[in-house]
């Protein structure tokens, strides 16, 4: 709120000097500049050169908006041009006495400032003075601060250009200097244009002392205020942003193009993309050196503030070594979907070469859930026994199978560990290697795949057709003395599905096996044998070749079970069920079979609120700010379509963030590293680290620090590149530097 006081106040205060025992401030400007008893000055340390504005150094004029001659007459008025105009800010333009040029802006009436102007505090003051810099086309900065008694009197404010240009040469290659240059591209030219806010006695509010609106440079257009230096300052909500969109792999560019599209141009987003990429960049130079200790420190937090979430960690001379963690949703997908896990530890995407091992499942929707994960510093046994340890201890119990790779050592942890758990290879990771293991001829040029397919893949073969068929096949394919195959056909019991059918239920006295075949039925009539006499009620027909199958059904207790295996497998009945089910005249599916996993309502509603899964130490501020966006978003959905309605709502939000002000709420921290611990929610430097970061290691296949890729795709990437073509002899390959003939031609004329 700005007030303008009359002459008779401005008097008053200029002469408030006779009780000085009760005001404070109460000294004319000619007295206090002489008290150099009581006066003390701070400046800025932001401040490079002669930023000193006062009375014996530079000789302000106090509100003249015109330039004068020697006599005291005003020059004529040079108006700038209007290509000017449309590179600049909005100012007129001056010739001075001795022929320099200087700028005044023109801004709205509203903005003109005007001495004596009173404002609540120094607070609304300088965001006054943004403001009208803001609109006028320059950047300001903090200058001379005057205080009595420890209590400011005077404040001053100054263009950014203002002061002396720093000519100090430092010379940064040599180690024995111990200073730091800083880097800055604002050019300074000594610009004058200043402003001096006073306090006024037993008051909060202050008033506007000295004004000095001309500038000796051009202005900045409003178009390009925002690559200013005061509108490149990032505010709290934008590093946030970049800090919660990193933490979802989004990279610093991208976060900024996205809050561009968001606010709706970049000219309305604070900072330049490249400032972004900076403090994306801070943010990891700053935590780099005990990222491991704020790993713990946030697992610790979150187990401490989300319910049932554990976690378990192990050190090798403080060095982090191995680490395990879930959280209550993992618990309860493992405690739906948990009979079949899977983990892999072929992921590597730290900067330590970590193994990163998940343990995923299949959910009643047949999609990938996430029962736990871990990071590993070595793929030896111990780390994974160390792992299953900790995964049984968190869980309670054993998965009855898990599905892994080939790896050795996974093997033996598993056995350890899981002694009673059946352990199948991934059939996926063999598959794949086929493209590596058999020649490009029988791979492409043959339907070698689509009978390995047929073969392997086939659930409802039995053991003695399949090792008849892939006996065939290898001597089809002439791959009798394929190491590989010779290999996997060793192991075919852990990871062929003809091997994975468990013992037959057995067989009471009042048990039925219906044999039935796998087609199309014809006319009803049913085999019914039972163990000791054969009893014939109904004959079925089926017109196949592709096998018979036995369903084994109980009248007393309603068991019952095929031999396709397809209930063991995927826990759903098989259609030959279905069929004796409905000879039997069963109108329901037994309870029993029944699975709780295949349920629509298993899951808790509770599991899928995202406060339950994500909420942690955060505080009641972030939660509220989060509740704020969302209700702020409604609002504008809801007004969308009403321009009216709109228009007023946001003039109820300037009155508000009017009645607001600057109350600290857009603050930094002291520091940046204040705000990135602020950010992560913990300490990244503290003074005692209890965890060190782990050691930089080599595991399989992690050397180069990229991707593993197969030679397969190796092969495919450099088939793919457009090979040189000599200049000499036009052949690719090579180039005229290694051309043998252009040697053998040299050698000619030598010879």
């Amino acid at each position: 709120m700005i007030t303008v006081m009359d002459d008779l106040d401005m008097h008053d205060i200029e002469n408030n000097h006779l009780d000085e025992e009760n005001h404070q401030f109460g000294y004319t400007d000619s007295e206090f500049l002489h008290n150099e008893e009581n006066q003390s000055e701070t400046q800025d340390m932001n401040d490079i050169g002669n930023d000193h504005y006062d009375e014996e150094n530079h000789q302000f004029r106090s509100g003249d908006s015109e330039i004068l001659d020697n006599d005291g007459n005003q020059l004529e008025i040079q108006v700038q041009s209007d290509n000017v105009a449309a590179q600049y800010g909005s100012c007129k333009q001056f010739i001075g006495a001795d022929g320099s040029l200087f700028w005044i802006p023109e801004v709205e009436p509203g903005w003109i400032p005007t001495l004596g102007s009173i404002f609540k505090d120094i607070k609304d003051a300088i965001k006054w003075y943004k403001g009208y810099a803001l609109r006028s086309g320059f950047d300001i900065r903090k200058s001379t601060e005057r205080k009595k008694s420890g209590i400011t009197t005077s404040k001053y404010f100054i263009c950014n250009r203002g002061g002396l240009p720093n000519t100090s040469t430092l010379d940064t290659i040599s180690d024995d200097h111990n200073k730091q240059l800083r880097n800055s591209n604002c050019k300074r030219t000594n610009c004058k244009a200043f402003v001096a806010f006073k306090a006024i006695p037993h008051s909060s509010e202050v008033y506007l002392w000295r004004f000095e609106q001309q500038h000796n440079h051009k202005l900045i257009n409003q178009d390009c205020m925002h690559l200013s230096r005061a509108k490149r300052q990032l505010n709290v909500v934008d590093q946030a942003f970049i800090h919660k969109l990193s933490s979802a792999k989004v990279g610093a560019t991208t976060t900024y193009r996205l809050m561009c599209v968001i606010k709706g141009g970049c000219e309305f987003v604070d900072g330049i993309e490249i400032d972004w990429k900076i403090f994306k960049r801070d943010i990891n130079c700053h935590i780099r050196g005990t990222d491991a200790n704020l790993l713990i420190t946030k697992l610790q937090n979150r187990k401490e503030n989300v319910t049932n979430f554990t976690y378990e960690y192990r050190c090798d001379k403080k060095q982090l070594n191995a680490l395990f963690w879930a959280d209550d949703t993992s618990k309860q997908n493992f405690e739906l979907f948990g009979d079949v896990v899977s983990f892999d530890a072929t992921y590597r995407t730290n900067m330590y070469c970590m193994v990163f091992v998940p343990f995923t499942g299949i959910d009643n929707h047949k999609r990938c859930v996430t029962f736990g994960a871990g990071l590993l510093c070595r793929e030896d046994t111990n780390s994974y026994i160390w792992l299953l340890r900790s995964f049984l201890k968190c869980f309670g119990k054993a998965p009855i199978m898990v599905v892994t790779d080939q790896d050795p050592a996974m093997k033996k942890a598993i056995e350890i560990v899981f002694p009673y758990t059946k352990h199948r290879f991934c059939m996926w990771h063999i598959t794949s290697k086929l493209p590596l293991k058999v020649s490009w001829e029988t791979m492409n040029e043959s339907d070698f795949k689509a009978d390995f397919n047929s073969i392997v893949w086939d659930s409802k073969i039995a053991v003695n057709d399949f090792e008849m068929r892939w006996d065939a096949l290898m001597v089809k394919y002439k791959l009798q003395d394929n190491k590989w195959m010779k290999d996997m056909f060793d192991l075919r019991s852990s990871w062929i599905p003809a091997y994975f059918k468990d013992v037959p239920m057995s067989e009471g006295d009042s048990s039925f096996i219906v044999k039935h075949k796998r087609t199309n039925i014809s006319k009803k009539k049913v085999v019914v044998e039972k163990k000791e006499k054969v009893d014939i009620d109904y004959e079925w027909n089926f017109n196949t070749s592709e096998g018979d199958f036995e369903v084994e059904f109980n009248r007393e207790d309603l068991t019952v079970k095929c031999s396709c295996m397809l209930f063991e497998r995927f826990g759903i009945f098989c259609r030959h069920i279905f069929c004796i089910l409905k000879i039997y005249d069963i109108q329901e599916i037994p309870s029993r079979y029944i699975l709780k996993r295949w349920r629509r309502d298993i899951i808790p509603t509770t599991v899928l609120k995202r406060t339950f899964r994500y909420s942690d130490s955060s505080g009641n501020v972030e939660k509220v700010a989060y509740k704020a966006f969302s209700m702020l978003d409604q609002c504008l959905s809801s007004l969308s379509n009403d321009d009216k309605k709109l228009e007023e709502f946001m003039q109820k939000l300037e009155v508000f963030m009017t009645d607001i002000g600057e109350q600290g709420s857009d603050k930094l921290p002291v520091t940046k590293e204040a705000h990135i611990d602020k950010l992560y929610g913990a300490t990244t430097n503290p003074e005692v680290v209890d965890v060190e970061n782990p050691p930089m290691v080599k595991n399989k296949g992690s050397g180069t620090g990229k991707r593993l890729k197969s030679a397969l795709e190796k092969a495919t990437i450099q088939g793919n590149k457009q090979s040189r073509s000599c200049k000499t002899c036009g052949v690719k390959g090579h180039n005229s530097r290694k051309c043998l003939t252009l040697l053998n031609n040299s050698k000619v004329q030598s010879a």
